[in-house]
């Protein structure tokens, strides 16, 4: 082979790589702010469709689903849990942009590839409690401030009050409280109320689990499950 064409081969195959790469999914991080909420359909159009909580309502979107608006596989009334990373639009338009979508009646879940395996490896899902409730909300951030019975968590760059007086009332001693550290990343479950999109942003823990602690590592321990 000549000696120039033997030097494009490097060439041509970091490009191929490159494409490659730029090719694939964007993969969940464990890192991110993650969302899961449950709730049924209340109403479908081509671009997603619309999470009936009770009394509230939010909006998914599935922006990236190519698939989506020629083989929608969901149906008004099932009952879903939704996936997605937490934004602004959550707060501010009641928007969830769906990562991916369990269906309860298929036991199955879809992403924007189609169905999913749930991978117990997947970053996804090890970031964020799935909601046991329809209604419910869970929500990741890092803890930025601990008293006594409130934690103030930054959520995709929110601050958020989260009221745990429910689970310090109901503990035994409430040591795995106190152990709540500035830094610490955790999931916090609850019903999904108007404080929550209102000015001051407050939450209601029902259940808390610390996904990672800031100074000692990942750590297993749930309060109020």
């Amino acid at each position: 082979m000549p000696y120039r064409a033997l030097c494009l081969v490097p060439v041509l195959w970091a490009l191929l790589s490159l494409a490659t790469a730029l090719a694939q999914p964007a993969q969940p991080d464990s890192n991110d702010d993650w969302i899961a909420v449950k709730g049924r359909i209340h109403s479908l159009d081509s671009a997603g469709f619309v999470l009936s909580l009770g009394e509230d309502r939010l909006r998914v979107q599935m922006r990236d689903w190519d698939w989506y608006p020629r083989g929608n596989p969901f149906l008004i009334g099932d009952q879903v849990t939704v996936y997605g990373r937490m934004d602004q639009s959550l707060l501010e338009r009641h928007t969830i942009d769906a990562t991916r979508v369990f269906v309860e009646d298929m036991s199955t879940y879809f992403d924007a590839d189609g169905p999913a395996e749930n991978n117990v490896g997947d970053p996804l899902f090890l970031s964020i409690a799935t909601p046991g409730e329809a209604g419910k909300i869970s929500i990741t951030g890092v803890v930025e401030h601990v008293d006594g019975r409130t934690l103030q968590i930054e959520s995709a760059g929110t601050a958020i009050s989260v009221d745990i007086s429910q689970l310090v009332d109901a503990a035994e001693d409430g040591r795995e409280y106190r152990q709540l550290n500035i830094g610490d990343r955790v999931s916090v479950t609850g019903a999904l109320g108007p404080s929550l999109f209102a000015d001051e942003k407050t939450f209601q823990a029902e259940s808390l689990i610390v996904e990672h602690r800031a100074a000692t590592g990942h750590d297993d321990s749930v309060a109020g499950r």
